[in-house]
């Protein structure tokens, strides 16, 4: 029983220092962009460009391997079941639904857009599409799943993840917090999906994969 307290205490601190690391790295790339942007004044170089991309490479490739390191996630394919590609697709088309939903409500004026921070908006508007491209599609999903998913279900609530689904999906919206109830709802039912999602099949990378796959066909609409 002892030994079980620890444990838990144990990956509760871990999951903190994953949320530590999701805020640093978030700021980080914020202060990046902020600098480059204030240093040029003229567009980014392209060594600054450069310089933007390897960060969110480096930075989604080290929490990758640190979720390695914790048996959260593993450098190979054998997670590309029938099983879980089968959950993989219905995960993105549910997750694809609501945030198409979301988009029909706002046409429709139910909806109001959510509007960002507008010093940040003025930022992103200035940045190259590449370097928002690989945060938004890449390092922003990867921070995200390895701390909400692997972190709070997989390490804190491995004995109960069904109620780690929960609990996770509940601290994200926490931590984003949407405008409205319909928008908690929303975002709500998206990480519930993804939190199933990864207790289903066991595998971090089919979180991940949903939410890029959905992202991505997102831009197409």
């Amino acid at each position: 029983m002892k030994n079980q307290t620890v444990e838990k205490l144990w990956n509760i601190m871990i999951c903190l220092g994953l949320a530590g690391l999701v805020v640093l790295f978030s700021m980080l790339y914020g202060m990046f962009l902020i600098t480059a942007q204030e240093g040029s004044g003229h567009g980014y170089s392209g060594i600054e460009i450069s310089a933007l991309c390897f960060f969110c490479l480096f930075t989604s490739f080290f929490m990758l391997r640190l979720s390695k390191g914790l048996k959260l996630f593993s450098f190979d394919l054998s997670f590309l079941t029938k099983k879980n590609l089968k959950i993989i697709l219905i995960g993105t088309v549910l997750t694809l639904g609501i945030l198409i939903a979301e988009t029909i409500l706002i046409n429709q004026n139910i909806l109001i857009e959510q509007a960002g921070n507008p010093r940040t908006m003025a930022v992103l508007s200035k940045a190259p599409s590449l370097v928002i491209g690989l945060f938004t599609f890449i390092l922003a999903p990867i921070m995200e799943e390895v701390l909400f998913r692997g972190g709070i279900i997989g390490l804190v609530f491995a004995d109960k993840q069904l109620l780690g689904v929960f609990v996770s999906s509940l601290v994200y919206c926490l931590a984003f917090r949407p405008d409205g109830i319909i928008y908690w709802l929303l975002s709500l039912m998206m990480n519930i999906i993804l939190g199933l999602a990864y207790v289903q099949t066991k595998r971090l990378e089919v979180p991940i994969i949903i939410k890029m796959l959905t992202l991505l066909l997102m831009l197409l609409f």
